[in-house]
């Protein structure tokens, strides 16, 4: 099913709840419900589009294309242009520490 190209005031806010659950209390099971968050389309991966738009509504200005094409190589393993989910989970835990 196919959402629009923003997050509404309440899925920002629960991106920013289930990223401050995922990073200060250590729970991957928020991972999912990001990944839902982050994956606009509904098409079972991230593209560059629905990063950049989710990412520069969560800092409050837009990400260059450059930063949005680094954070895709750096998840993308199988380099096929998106992330998918076992991708971002990696990722995200990387991050983490």
């Amino acid at each position: 099913m196919a959402r629009h190209i923003q997050l509404n005031h309440e899925e920002l806010e629960r991106v920013t709840k289930l990223m401050s659950e995922f990073y200060d209390n250590r729970d991957d099971t928020k991972l999912q419900d990001l990944f839902v968050l982050f994956d606009l389309n509904g098409n079972g991966s991230i593209d560059s589009s629905e990063l950049q738009s989710v990412m520069s509504q969560i800092s409050g200005e837009r990400i260059s294309d450059q930063e949005i094409r680094d954070m895709i190589r750096e998840a993308d393993t199988n380099h096929n242009g998106v992330i998918e989910f076992n991708e971002f989970i990696e990722v995200m835990r990387r991050h983490r520490g």
